[in-house]
């Protein structure tokens, strides 16, 4: 009968796995064997206890459980060792109350091994009445001892696997968020740090501007005073009846020169006015505009003389003698060079290097289709390190005199952005440093 039934168990277990597996083979064996229940159970070691993978009792499949191993012929079976007891079981282990209850009286019981070969489970049958081939039913359990366990054990690490790849998921998409929280706040830290950049680029001109028209305003009120000086000192005189000839001529001599000068002066803080405002003006939306970029860098060298000035540098422009009208963004290449400029004064004359001749030149040539604007100095120049870190934002060699690093990744960041320039740096220590940016124009 059980040889019968072997080819029908194999038949039944071609096509299936996992659970399906275990419910297959288990109500297959138990058809086979005629027991009363039927289960493959695994083991827990340290719990000492054993839990049913799949159980069948009468001719249906039962709820699984757990049950302790104390006092039990399965414990006997996770020693390693196929258990026969083919009647009077509850006489051999009289603490089994499960067993008592369930009113067994024949028992077989088979170990299962993982690829290890340690007993990490049992199959096994439970009888009413004494077992009449309880050695071919262990043989048979034997049989199939093999297939089953590494079911198991596949099914179990399927299992791990499962759930690695769920802890995996969950910790990636975990770390995913954090990190676009990070990236989030990084953003918007670098956005607020380039704003204030672009402020203090902004503050540098307007610093520069005020410097140059408080020197004609100041000349004009000095101008205006020996004017009001000299009108009192005449209405005195006429008041008295001293005013001469004499007096009058060398009053109208100084109003003249006075007002010369102070017309002068008034003039020269307008034309400042003027060309700050050619730079500066809606300095954010900045729109796009033609430009005479001769005229242009000739303004923006106004403001920029009192920084060079302060740092004892001289300010040479090699500019063509004809006009170069392209269509650009104003205030955006304004703060290329004013960066560029501030850039150079800060870290190509250092305090701690004394050179007697410290120039820095900007240079325009070209024309309306192909452009360029280089500023060079005669400075210290940058070793090969800082060259190939010079556009990174947040990279300084300044950063003690609170040096942000921003300044040349800015500066990239408009030329290859909205200018659609291109930016090379060649430079060489002790020789100096030259950054041209090329345009093609429209």
């Amino acid at each position: 009968m059980i040889h019968f039934n072997i080819d029908k168990i194999i038949t039944s277990l071609k096509s299936s796995y996992g659970k399906d597996f275990l419910d297959t083979i288990t109500m297959q064996l138990h058809k086979s064997i005629g027991a009363q229940f039927t289960f493959i159970a695994k083991l827990d070691a340290i719990r000492n206890v054993s839990q049913t993978m799949s159980l069948v009792a009468g001719d249906e499949f039962a709820e699984n459980f757990e049950y302790s191993l104390e006092f039990t012929p399965c414990a006997d079976v996770s020693d390693d060792s196929t258990c026969i007891f083919p009647s009077k079981i509850c006489n051999l282990y009289p603490k089994d109350q499960l067993l008592i209850d369930m009113g067994i009286d024949g028992y077989i019981g088979a170990p299962l091994h993982d690829s290890k070969g340690a007993v990490f489970g049992l199959v096994v049958a439970l009888y009413s009445k004494p077992i009449e081939n309880a050695e071919e039913v262990a043989s048979l359990f034997e049989l199939f001892a093999g297939r089953i366990s590494a079911e198991l054990e596949r099914a179990e690490k399927e299992h791990a696997l499962f759930e690695l790849n769920q802890s995996l998921e969950q910790k990636v998409a975990s770390r995913t968020h954090e990190l676009e929280s990070a990236l989030k706040q990084l953003k918007s830290s670098q956005k607020q740090l380039i704003e204030q950049e672009k402020l203090a680029s902004l503050g540098r001109l307007v610093a520069g501007v005020a410097h140059e028209v408080n020197t004609p305003l100041g000349v004009a009120m000095l101008g205006n005073s020996t004017v009001l000086a000299g009108v009192n000192q005449l209405v005195k005189k006429l008041a008295n009846n001293t005013l001469s000839k004499h007096d009058l001529d060398a009053f109208l001599i100084d109003a003249k020169e006075a007002g010369e000068s102070v017309e002068f002066n008034l003039n020269r803080a307008s034309e400042l006015v003027v060309n700050f405002k050619q730079i500066a003006t809606d300095f954010h939306t900045d729109p796009k505009s033609d430009v005479n970029l001769v005229e242009w860098i000739s303004s923006i060298s106004t403001s920029l003389k009192p920084m060079l000035k302060s740092a004892g540098i001289q300010f040479k422009l090699e500019l063509p003698p004809y006009a170069l009208i392209v269509n650009t963004y104003p205030s955006r290449l304004a703060q290329v060079v004013t960066n560029l400029v501030s850039n150079a004064i800060k870290h190509a004359f250092p305090k701690t290097h004394n050179q007697a001749e410290k120039v820095i030149t900007i240079r325009l040539s070209g024309d309306a289709t192909n452009y360029a604007l280089e500023i060079a100095d005669n400075g210290i120049g940058m070793d090969e390190d800082t060259q190939a870190h010079i556009l990174d934002p947040f990279f300084t060699t300044d950063r003690k005199s609170g040096g942000m690093g921003l300044g040349m990744s800015i500066v990239h960041n408009l030329v290859t952005g909205s200018l659609n320039g291109r930016l090379v740096i060649n430079s060489e220590q002790n020789k100096g440093t030259k950054v041209s940016v090329y345009f093609a124009g429209k």
